[in-house]
């Protein structure tokens, strides 16, 4: 099977995983020692439960950069910055009752996805005909028509939301469900932001591809070109027409069934770095291996910079304050001034095992607590999840 296009999004701790659009950051997680300097001291109680329940029915954060967006299958919430969870009201009028997962599509215009079949046996054999998406309007949810195929994924871009779906074109024809297959190729359709307007950007060649990157006004792949040998870098202004650079090392492969020649690492509207990697792949000269910048139709060659540290953060830092857990409790420090905010465990059973995220959303304003627990004998993905929300103190 010719692999499909990565994951663009992920998931709070202990929910379904998410195959597209805008996933909410989860910067830190972990538990960090106490140490509190020399800073005054004072307890708190900001932090509100805003939900417990089994991870699979959980509520979840996205952020909307100017304000919040919490779901779940059986609600859905906007959150203004310095806004109380008490002081929210549900925002799900339009969507379908008795849906399964619901996750943010789209952030512009405003698209959310639904699944129709919650007890669908076999989640990775569910069709993309499973699922609907619903556009906000601003007072409502309303239905947004157009079948995107199978292994969605979504790209913010300058006039609103790129999607990639996959399909196999033949057996679409003959009325079969827009499963992933081997001979499933990528299609593109642009939704425009102003008016949600669904158009299918026809200069995307329905090849094999491997990898995709998007910038905000440029579609970037890597490709086979039938006809031709080798992996070839595709670039395709979204208003244009595609074009094709044969990838260093390449020029003796056939198709794209081993695996990835290259990763696109970097992309802006005109330029694009890869990493080509020869290890695995019979085909790839090992002289090539190595990192590449793309600009102006010519690959050279460049030494990339140290690594980033991957490590796990500890802490969190939202308008000038540092958020740090400490065992049961959570750490904030703000203006010389340590508040210890208690966080019990008052979740029914005894956990096997718990894990905690920081969410940040609003711009850095909103600070949520997602943790996850695994109970003893209880089937995977079957544990409890908790949301908390932090409550600014007033000045």
């Amino acid at each position: 099977m010719r692999a499909a296009l990565a994951a663009c999004a992920c998931s709070p701790l202990g929910c379904e995983a998410v195959t597209h659009g805008q996933a909410p950051a989860v910067p830190a997680t972990g538990s960090a020692p106490h140490a509190v300097g020399a800073a005054a001291h004072a307890v708190a109680t900001h932090f509100e439960r805003v939900d417990a329940a089994p991870c699979a029915q959980a509520m979840r954060v996205w952020d909307l950069e100017t304000r919040t967006l919490v779901l779940s299958p059986k609600g859905l919430r906007f959150v203004e910055p310095g806004q109380a969870w008490t002081d929210t009201r549900d925002a799900s009028a339009g969507l379908p009752l008795g849906r399964g997962s619901t996750a943010l599509f789209a952030s512009w215009p405003l698209v959310v996805e639904v699944q129709l079949e919650p007890n669908y046996d076999g989640p990775n054999e569910t069709p993309a005909e499973g699922y609907e998406r619903y556009r906000w309007d601003g007072e409502r949810w309303r239905k947004l028509n157009g079948n995107f195929g199978n292994s969605t994924s979504v790209f913010p871009v300058h006039s609103g939301s790129l999607v990639i779906g996959w399909f196999d074109e033949k057996e679409r024809r003959r009325g079969q469900p827009d499963r992933m297959g081997p001979n499933s190729t990528p299609h593109a359709w642009l939704i425009a932001g102003e008016n949600a307007q669904v158009s299918p950007i026809a200069a995307f060649p329905a090849v094999p591809t491997m990898e995709l990157n998007v910038s905000q006004h440029t579609l970037w792949a890597i490709e086979e070109r039938p006809g031709h040998p080798g992996y070839f870098l595709m670039r395709l202004p979204l208003e244009g027409k595609p074009s094709f650079y044969l990838i260093p090392g390449t020029a003796s492969c056939r198709h794209l069934d081993d695996g990835p020649p290259a990763h696109l690492m970097q992309v802006t509207d005109d330029s694009a770095q890869l990493w080509v990697l020869s290890a695995g792949r019979g085909c790839v000269s090992k002289q090539a291996d190595g990192y590449y910048a793309f600009k102006g139709g010519a690959f050279t060659r460049f030494t990339p910079p140290d690594e980033p540290d991957t490590r796990t953060a500890q802490t969190v830092t939202a308008k000038q304050a540092v958020f740090t857990f400490d065992g049961d409790s959570i750490v904030v420090t703000r203006n010389g001034v340590v508040e210890r905010n208690a966080f019990p465990n008052n979740d029914p059973g005894r956990p096997a095992e718990r894990a905690r995220a920081f969410e940040l959303t609003a711009g850095g304003q909103e600070v949520w607590v997602s943790t996850s627990y695994s109970l003893p004998d209880a089937p995977h993905g079957h544990g409890r999840c908790l949301l908390d929300h932090y409550l600014w103190p007033k000045p």
